[in-house]
C-alpha cells in the first residue's frame, strides 16, 4: 500500500494534539467516558499512537491536570495583580 505523498506518516504535533482532544473530550464527555481510543480518533491518529507520548490512560489525565492547574495559577495571578489593595483585597 502506498502512503499519499500529500500526508506525512509523522504526525509532528501528536503530543500537543493527544492533549487538546482530550481536553475537548474531558469537557464534553466527562472521566467516566474518557478513553484513549476515542482520544486518538480526534487527533486524527492510530489508537495505539498515544502509548508514544502516554503510558497509559492516567498519564495524558495527569498532563491534563497539571496544564488546568497551570492556567488556575496564571488566572489567580492575573487577577490578584488586577485588584487594588493588595492581596488581601483581592481576595
Amino acid at each position: 500500500m502506498e502512503r499519499s505523498k500529500a500526508q506525512p506518516y509523522h504526525h509532528g504535533q501528536l503530543r500537543e494534539a493527544l492533549v487538546t482532544s482530550g481536553r475537548a473530550l474531558l469537557e464534553e464527555k466527562g472521566i467516566r467516558r474518557f478513553t484513549l481510543r476515542e482520544c486518538a480518533r480526534r487527533a486524527g491518529v492510530s489508537h495505539a499512537a498515544p502509548a508514544y507520548h502516554f503510558a497509559s490512560i492516567d498519564d495524558l489525565l495527569a498532563e491534563l491536570a497539571a496544564r488546568g492547574f497551570d492556567e488556575l495559577a496564571a488566572a489567580m495571578t492575573t487577577e490578584a495583580n488586577r485588584a487594588e489593595g493588595g492581596a488581601a483585597a483581592g481576595l
